[in-house]
């Protein structure tokens, strides 16, 4: 339908310009002129052509852009709430890893709380969400991946551990160890999260503040 539609838009374009043409070749200068009427008619309309189409192009450019924005927009929203439970969890695990790494060592029962806060937090994320997700500033769609990425990792690790030895106590450097990847998870997603919530308040009449409450939200 969109290609019947640019064809007949390039016919009419170029009927009318060479109608046009037509009008004013009896004036000076075109009137002296050797040029036959036929080859100058061609190339005003080889002229029009290549402009509309150029012009074609750039519009169809544009609502390409405009479609992949609302998917990225939509995809926001659906994820929204999985990265703020994600953001609120690496916040409290980022404190409880501080707390314990000043001590020599944790008990494997607080050990075994912090996995399964850690396990809750997991985001379900596909890859192709997080392509979507690059169309926002701030580098949007590289820091969620990474935030999955040092989630997952962080996951895997505390699960390796108190699986490989639930009852031996948690050292202070294996705190401090997952403490660095949580606390970078928690930097990301808190910027991820603010993006995210500005994004998806554009698909509503209500304000950023109205859906989420007074925050610092940068709408520029």
């Amino acid at each position: 339908m969109k290609d019947t539609l640019r064809c007949f838009v390039l016919m009419g374009f170029g009927i009318f310009i060479g109608y046009l043409a037509f009008l004013i070749w009896p004036f000076t200068p075109f009137s002296r002129t050797a040029k036959d009427w036929v080859d100058v008619l061609a190339t005003f309309g080889t002229c029009a052509a290549a402009l509309i189409a150029l012009w074609l192009g750039l519009k169809q450019d544009q609502g390409r852009k405009s479609r992949e924005l609302l998917r990225a927009r939509l995809i926001a929203s659906r994820l929204l709430p999985q990265f703020r439970f994600a953001r609120d969890g690496a916040r409290s695990l980022d404190a409880q890893l501080g707390f314990y790494d000043s001590f020599q060592k944790t008990e494997p029962q607080f050990f075994s709380r912090m996995v399964d806060t850690i396990n809750a937090i997991r985001l379900d994320a596909t890859t192709d969400d997080l392509v979507a997700l690059a169309a926002f500033r701030n580098h949007v769609g590289y820091r969620a991946a990474r935030a999955v990425g040092l989630i997952d990792l962080t996951a895997i690790r505390m699960n390796a551990r108190l699986k490989s030895i639930p009852d031996i106590p948690f050292h202070e450097g294996q705190a401090h160890q997952f403490g660095e990847l949580v606390s970078e998870a928690d930097d990301l997603l808190r910027v991820v999260v603010a993006e995210l919530e500005v994004q998806a308040a554009t698909l509503t009449d209500l304000s950023t503040e109205e859906l989420y409450g007074p925050g610092p939200y940068d709408t520029d």
